[in-house]
Order: C-alpha cells, then sequence, then structure tokens
C-alpha cells in the first residue's frame, strides 16, 4: 500500500508572496489614512493611558484637516486643563504640532499648562511667538501671563537684588518682548520694599493705587536713566 505523503510545508519564497498583498495594503493605506485621522488615533492612546474620555474630539468636524480638528482639539486640551489635568493638556497639545503647526489659541492654552506646572521658562519660550502677533485675539491674554511670569521671576531675584534692580529686570524683559511695562499683582512684594515717603495704607484698593504709583515712580527712573546713557 502507498504510504501516506505528509503535506508539502510553505517555502519560504512562497510565504513572502502570501505576505506581500499584507505589506503592500498597509503601505497604501499610509497614504489615504489623513494626517486628521493620525491626529486623532495619537490622542486616543493619550487619552487611554491618562484614564481621559474623550469628548470634543470624537465630534464630528465641521470641515476637513487642520480647520475642522483645530477646534475640537483645543476644546478637549481646555477641557482637561480646566479638570486640573495641565499634563494631558500639554499631551494633547503636542500631538497637535506634531502633525499641524498654526494653533495660536493651543500655544496660549500650553503656556497656561505649564505656568501652573510652576514650568516658568517652558511659559515664557511659548509665549514669544504670541507676544509678537498684536493682532491677534490672544494677545492681551498672552501680554497678561508674560507679565505675571516676569512679575515672580523678578521676585526671585530679591534674594542677590535690590528691589529697583528688580524692577528693572521685570521692564526690560516685557520690552524685549515689545511689551508695556505695566503693574502688576505679583510686583507687590518688589514694591512693597522700595522705600517710600508715603506708607502703604491698611485698605487693600488704597494700597494697590499706592503700589502702582510706586511702580510708575521707578519706571520714570529706569527711562530717564536710558534716555542719559543715549545722549552721554
Amino acid at each position: 500500500m502507498p504510504k501516506n505523503k505528509t503535506p508539502n510545508k510553505p517555502s519560504i519564497k512562497n510565504k513572502r508572496k502570501n505576505a506581500k498583498p499584507n505589506a503592500l495594503f498597509t503601505f497604501l493605506s499610509s497614504f489615504t489614512t489623513t494626517k486628521s485621522d493620525r491626529l486623532l488615533s495619537q490622542c486616543k492612546e493619550i487619552a487611554e493611558n491618562s484614564n481621559w474620555k474623550l469628548e470634543s474630539l470624537l465630534k464630528k468636524p465641521s470641515e476637513k484637516g487642520e480647520q475642522g480638528i483645530r477646534p475640537l482639539l483645543n476644546k478637549e486640551a481646555s477641557a482637561a486643563f480646566k479638570a486640573k489635568k495641565p499634563k494631558l493638556c500639554i499631551r494633547l497639545i503636542n500631538a497637535y504640532f506634531s502633525h499641524y503647526s498654526n494653533n495660536l489659541q493651543a500655544e496660549l492654552l500650553k503656556a497656561e499648562a505649564n505656568y501652573s506646572l510652576n514650568k516658568k521658562d517652558e511659559a515664557l519660550a511659548g509665549l514669544k511667538n504670541l507676544s509678537s502677533q498684536k493682532n491677534s485675539k490672544y494677545h492681551n491674554k498672552a501680554a497678561a501671563l508674560c507679565k505675571k511670569i516676569i512679575a515672580d521671576k523678578a521676585t526671585e531675584l530679591l534674594k542677590n537684588k535690590s528691589p529697583e534692580d528688580a524692577i528693572s529686570f521685570y521692564a526690560n524683559e516685557l520690552l524685549k518682548l515689545e511689551i508695556t511695562p505695566a503693574y502688576n499683582e505679583n510686583l507687590r512684594e518688589i514694591l512693597q520694599k522700595i522705600e517710600s515717603p508715603i506708607e502703604l495704607s491698611a485698605y487693600t484698593e488704597l494700597q494697590q493705587h499706592e503700589l502702582n504709583l510706586r511702580f510708575n515712580s521707578q519706571l520714570i527712573t529706569i527711562f530717564e536713566k536710558e534716555a542719559n546713557k543715549k545722549v552721554s
């Protein structure tokens, strides 16, 4: 009786042939998948790792491409920030910028999230582009945050510098960003240490007015010194 023949095992060559269609499909699908699709997939993974349920990003975009995905991403990142999840907010925004480049609202939101994490240098670096966008509706908020951050950094200088030097630093750093120096509540500690013939009032509202006057006085002195340097 003839012996049973064992079925022939597929050769390596045949395996490669069978694998080719799958590889080709993967290669072609990478072209048909849009950047918005890839961004959404990345955000889903980030949300899953952060135990966060996506809401805005799962809605159907009103437009295709960047114009459609941008407002949804901003709403999602804003919701994460309001939920006291600044790191998640930053990760979602970073995912956006890995695919697209234009999003001033996200830049401001990321700076706010970094500031809440006490990452002042990162926050300030992210605001530099916004501070130059004079016509942007986010410019005023960006300028206000710049003032707050630089006021904090100026206060840190009190360890080794005089209050006058700290105010000078504050003014000069804002001028570098083309932002007009103005009184900021975070300058209170510095201004309280500046000698003045007028004692601070016990009333909070009057105190703020008096501190504002001290700041303006220091600012005039700084500008006068700069003007004298240019003349001499």
